[in-house]
């Protein structure tokens, strides 16, 4: 029985690797392309932190960073990071994206990345994102973009998997959504990140995980094939399409 516990435990600890590569992977490239864009490093605030791999990259850059999430388990883990490598300069705080409670024009820049899927009303964290911005603050944006048939038939999944998840959305969506809340796009950069579809599914509860997949793998050929699903050994993987939207406050 043990030793059944021990391979499964080095499984989920290789999913968890695989994850935290990719999640650097992501960081270098905000790290690489988006903080060039900006003009003032005196305040951040990053929205929905999880893991916290964006505070941490925006701390080597930025005299305060403000660090948000609504779940007190991603604080806390963050937080011991944060402590692990010496990182003096971010605050961070359980709260509540559609509610901020900073004032008015208080950031230089904002950011929000992988966590607008979360959201019950994104126009209304918007909104307050622009009110806690100062004039011609940057705003940046990340999250994964499907068409619109492909995130039509993962979101019902996805709400399975996850009960926090509430929408993805496409290009278009992300478009609209910045533009009506008068941001203005300055520019817009793309690339995938591959993920293992067990290690996706693991965040469902253990007895749903193979419906999940299997689910996963039912779909229409299409969308496995925007989504680049292929096999590698006993492993199905997928390349997300990511998109990292800058934008400015333009009133």
């Amino acid at each position: 029985m043990r030793k059944k516990e021990s391979k499964r435990e080095k499984h989920v600890e290789k999913k968890f690797q695989e994850r935290e590569k990719a999640l650097r992977k992501a960081s270098e490239i905000f790290e690489q392309k988006v903080i060039p864009w900006f003009s003032n490093y005196n305040a951040a605030l990053d929205i929905g932190t999880g893991s916290a791999y964006t505070a941490f990259t925006l701390a080597k850059h930025f005299k305060k960073v403000v660090s948000i999430d609504s779940e007190s388990k991603c604080l806390k883990t963050a937080k011991i990071k944060a402590a692990d490598k010496n990182i003096e300069n971010i605050q961070f705080f359980q709260m509540d994206a559609h509610k901020l409670n900073f004032s008015d024009k208080s950031f230089d820049v904002v950011i929000c990345r992988a966590a607008i899927h979360h959201f019950d009303d994104a126009n209304k964290v918007l909104a307050e994102v622009y009110r806690v911005l100062k004039k011609e603050g940057f705003f940046v944006l990340m999250d994964f973009c499907f068409s619109k048939k492909t995130k039509d038939a993962l979101a019902p999944l996805s709400r399975i998997r996850e009960d926090g998840f509430r929408s993805y959305y496409n290009f278009h969506d992300y478009c609209d959504i910045l533009e009506n809340n008068d941001f203005s796009i300055e520019v817009i950069y793309t690339y995938t990140l591959p993920r293992d579809i067990q290690e996706w599914a693991a965040v469902a509860p253990e007895n749903i995980q193979e419906r999940i997949i299997n689910a996963f793998l039912s779909l229409d050929g299409s969308i496995h094939k925007e989504l680049r699903l292929h096999k590698e050994g006993d492993q199905y993987i997928i390349s997300y399409r990511i998109m990292e939207i800058i934008s400015k406050k333009w009133r």
